[in-house]
């Protein structure tokens, strides 16, 4: 097939632009001719055989840089010679015409938003101006069925889809994300070790990790709210992400963490950073799946996590991880977080076979089917 796929980001430093990395390389390594268009990359990731096209549009703000993607790789699309025989997109700002490959609903989010933020919660989501941009594009592209078929990621998904926008639910196959068993598998004693040291842990510092772009709807201040109730400050925490430091210093602080926590930026080698860890934590209020979480138990880390993540079905609680209830209830994480640090848990190797079937490979090939499936139609 002649493909095209499109995201702003074809990198590994965010969760949609890594599926899109994944997406594109596995098609390119199964002969077809995949041209990938895009904002950002990470080059040096990119098969050799993905036909690159750069977009360049304005992005002064995410209310801004939606809508003028969508714009500019429309347009880039049309200019395609010949022309693709299916286009592939994630999200709202997927071009017409396009399998979209849906990794949220911004619909369910906004609801579950309005319904566990405070006043002041709700005020600030009010007034962003990304979230009516975000839900009215969402709106015209499912309403109006400007796609050629849709992906969504979990049952979960697939129903929130159906029930805001009225899709008929045969238009909606439903596939996870996976992992990269090349990256994310368990480290050896010595890469912990190394790890450890160069990120200033001590070797008998018991480290947990966040991963995340974003704090508040991550559960962040929930989490270094429940470490200060562990009162044990062997404890130290590891969080990495492109979100807003000075946030997170803020409400570490207000814990009472000064010094027991580890900020780090956003990086395209989180993989290895998970060599540090004992335990992952991402206590989510709204996870359509979660990428995070599979990746770090391919890693062989124990997760805890909430029932609302949709990779929470990835997680045998009580065993392989610990699943919160409600994401609100800090002693609840902070329970979660003893039992996953002072419980028996399995091996990192038995964690890591327990994902073992979100390898990208396997799940890919069901992609592979899908945009097939829409280059006959």
């Amino acid at each position: 097939m002649r493909l095209a796929v499109t995201y702003p980001g074809c990198h590994r430093r965010g969760g949609v632009e890594r599926v899109m990395l994944e997406c594109v390389n596995f098609l390119a390594t199964r002969g077809h001719e995949t041209h990938a268009l895009a904002r950002e990359w990470d080059e040096a990731a990119v098969d050799p055989g993905v036909v690159r096209h750069q977009l360049s549009y304005v992005h002064l703000t995410p209310a801004l840089g939606l809508p003028a993607y969508r714009r500019s790789v429309t347009a880039a699309v049309t200019h395609l010679e010949p022309r693709p025989d299916v286009v592939a997109g994630f999200g709202a700002g997927a071009p017409p015409g396009s399998v979209v490959w849906m990794q949220s609903v911004h619909a369910a989010w906004i609801e579950m938003a309005r319904a566990t933020r405070g006043p002041w919660g709700r005020l600030r989501q009010r007034l962003n101006p990304f979230h009516p941009v975000a839900l009215a594009m969402e709106r015209r592209q499912l309403t109006r069925r400007e796609y050629r078929s849709l992906i969504a990621l979990t049952p979960d998904v697939k129903a929130d889809i159906v029930r805001f926008y009225g899709v008929p639910a045969e238009d909606v196959h439903v596939l996870p994300n996976g992992f990269s068993q090349r990256e994310f598998h368990p480290r050896s004693p010595e890469e912990r070790v190394e790890t450890r040291a160069r990120l200033g842990f001590a070797d008998d510092d018991v480290v947990i990790v966040f991963v995340a772009n974003e704090l508040e709807r991550k559960g962040f201040a929930q989490l270094v709210e429940a470490i200060s109730r562990l009162r044990d400050p062997s404890v130290r925490l590891l969080a990495v992400g492109g979100f807003r430091q000075s946030e997170a210093r803020a409400l570490v602080s207000r814990a009472g963490l000064e010094g027991r926590v580890v900020l780090h930026g956003a990086t395209s080698e989180v993989a290895g950073l998970y060599a540090a860890a004992d335990v992952f934590a991402l206590p989510t209020k709204y996870e359509a799946w979660g990428l995070v979480i599979v990746e770090a138990m391919a890693c062989g880390l124990p997760v805890l996590t909430t029932r609302l993540a949709g990779a929470a079905v990835t997680v045998r609680h009580g065993e392989t991880g610990y699943l919160v209830d409600d994401p609100a209830d800090v002693q609840e994480i902070a329970s979660g977080l003893e039992h996953l640090l002072r419980g028996p848990m399995p091996s990192p190797q038995e964690i890591a076979a327990s994902v073992a079937r979100y390898e990208w490979g396997s799940l890919l090939v069901r992609y592979e089917e899908i945009l097939r499936q829409a280059a006959g139609d």
